[in-house]
């Protein structure tokens, strides 16, 4: 099975707290780790008001998007949560996939805030992916939206995906789909398959 995740917000929720926890604890302290402080904290919003900023307000949590700085921190953020699902594959908690048998399996793919699980179709796989997402969210101040999630399953008894859509939350889906902007599908890819992702590349180019 594979889960397609949606967080809700993502970088609005990061939990400040937990930030710097995980930054010092990847050898970031003292003055550096207070020039981050400095950048992630002092940071003020207006609302515009007939075309006019009105007032500035003052966040305790989240990141600024445009921010150069930002993506970093949120993959720090997000890291947690891959070393995490690292940890139950090591411990035999979970599965994950594997591509070869000489591969070592994957449970986790994740482009900033793009996150996609893969595993076995286990009950009880599910419900530690479901309870090391719950903790995550906890701490780190994410809200994963399991009503916008996605799963995947692949020959598998409907009995079954019941179990494991009541415990994960989410809506099945089936493919093709799209993940970053670009086609998921199990069928060979042809040619044509790319022909429309080439045209908006091309659009993006000349635009």
């Amino acid at each position: 099975m594979a889960l397609k995740l949606d967080i809700s917000k993502a970088y609005d929720k990061v939990n400040w707290n937990f930030l710097y926890v995980v930054l010092s604890k990847m050898g970031f302290r003292g003055r550096f780790l207070n020039v981050i402080k400095v950048a992630v904290e002092n940071v003020h919003y207006s609302v515009i008001v007939n075309d006019t900023p009105w007032g500035f307000f003052k966040f305790g949590k989240g990141l600024r998007q445009g921010a150069p700085l930002s993506p970093y921190l949120f993959i720090m953020v997000a890291k947690v949560l891959s070393r995490n699902f690292s940890h139950l594959i090591r411990n035999r908690k979970i599965s994950g996939v594997k591509a070869a048998s000489t591969l070592p399996p994957v449970v986790m793919q994740q482009f900033v805030d793009d996150t996609f699980l893969f595993g076995q179709s286990f009950v009880i796989e599910a419900k530690e992916w479901k309870h090391l997402l719950e903790d995550y969210a906890l701490a780190s101040g994410q809200i994963i939206n399991y009503n916008k999630s996605k799963i995947y399953f692949f020959n598998m008894d409907r009995n079954l995906q019941g179990k494991l859509m009541q415990i994960l939350g989410c809506c099945v889906a089936n493919l093709p789909d799209s993940y970053l902007g670009l086609p998921l599908t199990i069928k060979e890819v042809t040619p044509q398959f790319w022909e429309s992702i080439l045209e908006r590349m091309q659009k993006k180019l000349v635009g």
